[in-house]
């Protein structure tokens, strides 16, 4: 299908794949709560830059390179048939169902992390308030 060999030209922009944006947040499963907040964001940013661009795309007019037989490129404006523009919408909505439950998901396990730390120190600091509390009692025993 069409939609397997265009990219959007952009002038000095990188191009970001559904992939690496579901990489880098798998990879985010195992990161610390600090690596998490920052990453969270830099990925965020991505996911925000690979939609804008998606939308583009499934907008239906785009410029593509197409290379004849001699090797020589040349850009080619296209237009996207009705049929084309739904399944690119599609795809980047299911895409951005995945996102969503996998940020979720990672979002989830971390708020997890940080309560069990924060439920141990509190345990800790009932621990030392009664350890302190009984020595103050053996004086008065």
């Amino acid at each position: 299908m069409i939609l397997s060999w265009i990219f959007c030209v952009n002038a000095g922009a990188q191009e970001i794949s559904q992939e690496k944006i579901l990489n880098r947040l798998t990879d985010l499963k195992t990161s610390s709560i600090e690596e998490y907040s920052s990453q969270m964001e830099e990925v965020g940013e991505l996911m925000a830059e690979y939609i804008r661009t998606k939308e583009q795309e499934c907008s239906g007019d785009f410029s593509s390179v197409e290379f004849d037989d001699g090797g020589t490129k040349k850009r080619v404006r296209k237009k996207l048939s009705k049929k084309e523009k739904s399944l690119c919408l599609y795809m980047l909505i299911d895409f951005r169902i995945k996102v969503t439950k996998l940020s979720f998901e990672i979002r989830k396990n971390h708020l997890k992390a940080i309560q069990n730390l924060q439920l141990g120190e509190l345990d800790e600091l009932e621990k030392q308030q009664v350890q302190e509390l009984e020595k103050l009692a053996q004086k008065f025993r």
